[in-house]
């Protein structure tokens, strides 16, 4: 019997040598395939967690009925907390897609850029890479909101919108809808006192 299955085997790879090369190749794709994405999954991992840690990402939010007095968040911080109030508003712009303004954070959610340097005065912006990659944005070029100009000083992104999406309904990002801006302070105070009362300003406790 042993000697039958020696004799046997050889004819038969030999006999099916085509469909076992396949099945060889396939094996092969597939355990590339394997190991390129774990290989990019960790990659991802350790910049997420450099950006986390760069950013001083948020350990959560929250919202109340009525802003915190300055007696409480004084309380939270004496605690050990850091609480930093987010304020943003969305502007439609002539492309037709909306972009939400925010004020260069400064204490949790820190802008993290990829080129350029921060808005350090009137007339400056930073854009988010998605969505100034969509429409071929970069630092240097000119942005028009409304009737007013801005130069884009940088391109970068926030831990907190590392998938930017409007809304929580959302369930995938499109940066040709929708984007994010970050304005110097009086900038921002600015451009919502000119868009008037019909614009809608929220506000995040982190």
């Amino acid at each position: 019997m042993l000697g039958i299955l020696k004799n046997n085997i050889p004819r038969d790879i030999w006999k099916n040598r085509v469909t076992y090369l396949f099945m060889a190749m396939l094996i092969a794709i597939g355990m590339y395939i394997a190991s390129t994405l774990a290989s990019v999954t960790y990659s991802t991992k350790i910049v997420c967690e450099a950006n986390y840690i760069a950013s001083n990402y948020q350990d959560g939010q929250f919202s109340l009925r009525k802003p915190l007095t300055e007696q409480e968040e004084s309380s939270l911080e004496q605690k050990g907390y850091t609480i930093e109030r987010i304020f943003s508003f969305d502007k439609e712009m002539e492309n037709g897609s909306i972009l939400r303004f925010f004020k260069v954070r400064n204490k949790i959610d820190l802008l993290i850029l990829d080129e350029g340097k921060y808005p350090q005065k009137s007339g400056e912006l930073v854009l988010d890479k998605c969505y100034a990659m969509i429409y071929g944005l970069s630092t240097g070029d000119i942005i028009n909101i409304d009737s007013r100009s801005y130069l884009i000083t940088g391109i970068g992104s926030v831990t907190d919108y590392d998938m930017p999406a409007r809304g929580i309904s959302d369930y995938s990002s499109n940066s040709e809808l929708f984007g994010l801006a970050f304005l110097t302070e009086d900038d921002y105070e600015t451009l919502l006192s000119d868009l008037g009362s019909a614009t809608m300003q929220e506000c995040v406790g982190r």
